[in-house]
């Protein structure tokens, strides 16, 4: 990672060396993020289109709560100038662990409608409109994009982490944009950590150790196969306030520390690739709407009568 001269601020602490790593050197065999058989490979002209588009979201100046526009949507940035720090996990917030997380949110009590051994997800206010919220951006079932990509695998290194995703939460699933260490494509979200994480929208959930969290001590994902026993993840959530998804890293070995620093502005990339997508598909239905009704006017036009 570069750094400026000996200052206390940096432009930015996401590695754009990994950036080139992701497109130029082949992932090992044993740690390859899986990708699905019909994404094709971007030609260079694309690479390095996403490479400059993403190094102008991490070394982004503005400062906090400032809005940037694009067209009709804004997204909101944090700013990411702040002192200089040797690890991912130096920080003032390296202290968070699992049962500050848990004071955050108290989830609810197993019912008799919930016979599963571990705690059921929350249940999010107004889901009818986040979820119509979700549709809107057109995300669910699409192909892998290397913008999505690269952003799960810097989350995986960054951090050192087996497994990481770009997910969204639908009604009854959560289903992985892009995925490092994992094999599905989605899983249920009754048994989803991100379920949970969604519930406090504008906090990073950070479990340190999952086995000593009473929400996700029986949880499959922890007891099971994966051995999730270290979860972070930040929300996508919209300037309006309703969560999509989440950026999430995981890890087979709990931790003493961790800082989602890093974490919350790989979160910001994915918004604003959200809008920007959002955005091109708005102007590309408008320009077809414009060409259909000048073809109808030039028939006209042809016409004797």
């Amino acid at each position: 990672m570069s750094k400026a001269a000996p200052t206390p601020i940096v432009q930015a602490k996401v590695c754009l060396h990994c950036v080139d790593v992701h497109f130029n050197k082949p992932p090992s065999p044993h740690n390859r993020p899986t990708k699905r058989t019909n994404a094709a490979e971007p030609p260079p002209l694309q690479r390095t289109a996403t490479k400059i588009w993403l190094q102008s979201i991490v070394t982004s100046k503005q400062p906090r709560h400032e809005s940037r526009r694009s067209g009709r949507h804004s997204v909101h940035r944090s700013s990411i100038h702040r002192p200089m720090r040797n690890h991912a996990f130096d920080s003032p917030r390296v202290r968070r662990t699992s049962r500050h997380s848990q004071r955050l949110y108290l989830p609810p009590k197993p019912t008799a409608k919930w016979t599963n051994p571990w705690c059921p997800p929350p249940v999010l206010p107004d889901e009818s409109e986040r979820l119509r919220t979700l549709r809107s951006f057109h995300i669910l079932d699409t192909a892998s994009e290397d913008i999505c990509d690269i952003l799960c695998t810097l989350a995986a290194t960054t951090y050192s982490c087996a497994v990481a995703g770009v997910t969204f939460m639908d009604k009854d699933r959560q289903w992985f944009k892009a995925r490092h260490g994992l094999k599905q494509d989605e899983i249920p979200r009754k048994v989803a950590l991100c379920a949970h994480a969604m519930a406090s929208p504008t906090t990073p959930m950070v479990v340190l150790d999952t086995d000593d969290d009473s929400r996700f001590a029986k949880n499959p994902l922890v007891t099971g196969h994966a051995q999730f026993k270290f979860y972070m993840s930040v929300p996508i959530v919209t300037p309006l306030g309703h969560p999509l998804g989440t950026i999430f890293v995981a890890d087979t070995k709990p931790r003493q520390r961790a800082d989602a620093d890093e974490l919350e502005k790989l979160a910001v990339a994915v918004l604003q690739f959200l809008m920007d997508r959002l955005n091109k598909t708005d102007h590309e239905d408008v320009v077809a709407a414009h060409l259909w009704d000048q073809r109808g006017t030039d028939s006209l036009c042809g016409m004797d009568v």
